[in-house]
């Protein structure tokens, strides 16, 4: 079907099957054409919705979606996603706009996506605008929607056994238990019955009076919840014909967070690195606000950058290809930018001094990985920490095969593509260590203080439990008070911060956790090692310099008291640590805590 804005032509075709599995073959072509007889400087945006309904493309507004757009004769480019919500999703090409000359054509292409949705007419909304008078016209929603919306035709694949299509749940995390609404949809071919169990009990059945089968015999259907625990829901299918056969059975579940710890797993993946950084795509109407980006790596061991609002749903895949070697690399957020440096965090024969930056591209709009020129003669190394503290970046320690490092460097980065390495100390006070837990915070004075703690002297050997810190990188300090009670030696621990609100009075200062699994100690005391394995969190109080603790019981997932390397960043209110280890043999989690 065609449609036409002022001066551009809009057509679009389709190809779209519905269920799950059928991802490789779906594919929206949309071209829309500049009829005037002058450049025109364009913006498009493309919106589809999400839902259980004929109308919907998507499921749910998470759902990928390879999203691209070309102007003939030029290269093609990454859509970047505008904005979502629960029923809706949309892209739009770069907000500086597109020259277009007269007759030519703009592609968009949305395509690799599962559609897990009732058959029917999907719409998908285009919006074309031009920059006149210094604003962009017409403003968004104020076209006719007959001007603005073309379907594409969604079936169901014909298939001889009776087959459910697709069973959906949206959003398969809560945060509030028993308050947030979950929906979920299925549809289904060859059946004469569908029933619907929560946690083993039965709670809906199909055909029903208020939703018969469909003329053709097939069964839709949706049912709304609001599960106050974790749940699992199990969609049987029944047919005659099958004689006395087994149902045909589907699965899906509902991790609710609730107060504690929390282990999930994610579609996307385990965490190879956690930044939380500003919203790289910001609406117009919407000023920028922090996101928890990752570094994911799935069970096909590709890398891909993804964020959340929240940190625990409605994860979106962002544009730009991870380099694949540095996945593992310990880095952080700076200058709003995702920086990973060196080599990775858990293999000691792989030490790198690379610098990859996620960044906004020169040439466009779009955020992409690139690897950045740095002056300064900075030293191959793995297994090291990065962190920010007093408006840089700063490297300390790790390993180049034979030796760990107890060095500090900092990155100087002017802003205007200048960067250089200033080794800040060739020997801290601290001993030489492999992945070191660090962590910048503001204490009860209101000063800057970098902390550094743990870590192994080589791979694989039992973890370091000293503790040091530093206001000014050169001078460093050991705890004098021990962390009592002691945990005993770290199998994996980390040190993360949860900065102080903004009205708070100075003299609170950030606060500082200890996070980690331990191996108690024989009786006697530090010496010969025991056999028994702890997991703790502990706070340091500044004011009276003790250490509070609070044993981790339920929730968190353990790790068989192998050495391991772990992280873990503050956002939205909640804790997430996440490890990694030299051979990932297990899926390894997330392990969020909600206080």
């Amino acid at each position: 079907m065609s449609i036409n804005q002022g001066q551009f032509i809009i057509d679009g075709t389709g190809t779209v099957t519905i269920g799950e599995g059928h991802s490789s073959g779906n594919q929206i072509l949309i071209t829309i054409k500049n009829n005037a007889a002058a450049q025109l400087r364009t913006r498009i945006t493309i919106g589809v919705k999400c839902g259980n309904t004929p109308e919907a493309l998507l499921s749910a507004s998470f759902v990928t979606v390879n999203a691209t757009y070309a102007v003939t004769g030029r290269q093609q480019v990454i859509l970047s996603p505008n904005a979502s919500s629960a029923d809706a999703r949309s892209w739009q090409t770069s907000s500086r706009g597109e020259a277009v000359d007269a007759g030519q054509t703009v592609t968009i292409k949305l395509s690799s996506f599962e559609s897990n949705t009732p058959p029917g007419k999907a719409v998908v909304d285009v919006q074309v605008q031009t920059f006149k008078d210094d604003v962009w016209a017409p403003p968004l929603g104020t076209i006719a929607l007959q001007d603005r919306q073309l379907t594409v035709e969604k079936k169901a694949e014909q298939k001889p056994a009776p087959t459910i299509h697709y069973f959906t749940v949206n959003p398969d995390y809560i945060l509030h238990a028993g308050q947030t609404p979950v929906q979920l949809g299925f549809y289904a071919t060859g059946f004469d019955t569908l029933t619907l169990f929560r946690n083993n009990q039965e709670v809906e059945n199909w055909p029903n009076n208020e939703h018969p089968k469909n003329n053709d015999g097939s069964i839709a259907g949706t049912f709304t919840d609001k599960p106050s625990i974790t749940t699992a829901y199990r969609l049987e299918g029944k047919s005659k014909a099958e004689g006395e056969k087994l149902p045909k059975v589907k699965y899906r579940s509902v991790q609710v967070i609730s107060p504690g710890w929390n282990q999930v797993s994610l579609p996307q993946g385990y965490p190879a690195r956690l930044f939380v950084s500003a919203d790289f795509t910001p609406t117009e109407s919407k000023a920028p606000s922090n996101r928890l980006y990752g570094i994911f790596i799935d069970s096909e061991d590709h890398a891909a950058l993804y964020s959340s609002a929240t940190g625990v749903d409605d994860w979106r895949l962002e544009p730009g290809d991870v380099p694949q070697d540095m996945a593992m690399s310990p880095g952080v957020a700076y200058h709003d930018k995702l920086w990973l440096i060196g080599g990775s965090c858990v293999k000691p024969d792989d030490p790198g001094s690379d610098v990859w930056c996620y960044e906004l591209s020169t040439d466009s709009e779009v955020r992409r990985w690139n690897k950045k020129t740095v002056t300064g003669n900075f030293p191959k190394r793995m297994g090291h920490a990065c962190i920010v503290s007093q408006g840089r970046l700063w490297v300390l320690g790790g390993y180049a095969s034979p030796n760990a490092l107890r060095d500090l460097w900092q990155l100087n980065d002017d802003q205007k593509g200048n960067l250089s390495w200033q080794q800040v100390s060739p020997a801290c006070g601290w001993n030489a260590r492999i992945n070191p837990a660090a962590a910048n915070f503001t204490n009860v004075d209101d000063e800057e203080e970098v902390w550094i703690y743990g870590g192994s002297a080589k791979p694989q050997s039992d973890g370091l439990y000293d503790l040091w810190s530093t206001k000014n990188g050169k001078d460093w300090s050991k705890l004098s008070s021990p962390i009592l009670p002691d945990p005993g030696i770290p199998l994996g621990a980390t040190l993360v911060v949860y900065p102080k609100l903004g009205s708070s009075p100075s003299n609170v200062g950030d606060r500082l956790f200890l996070i980690g699994s331990f191996l108690e100690w024989a009786a006697g005391g530090p010496g010969p090692r025991g056999n028994r394995i702890s997991s703790s969190l502990l706070e340091w109080h500044g004011l009276n310099l003790v250490w509070e603790e609070r044993p981790v019981f339920n929730g968190w997932q353990q790790f068989r008291g192998e050495n391991f390397y772990m992280q873990a960043v503050s956002f939205n209110g909640f804790l997430f640590v996440w490890s990694l280890q030299p051979r990932i043999s297990q899926t390894l989690k997330l392990n969020i805590l909600v206080s």
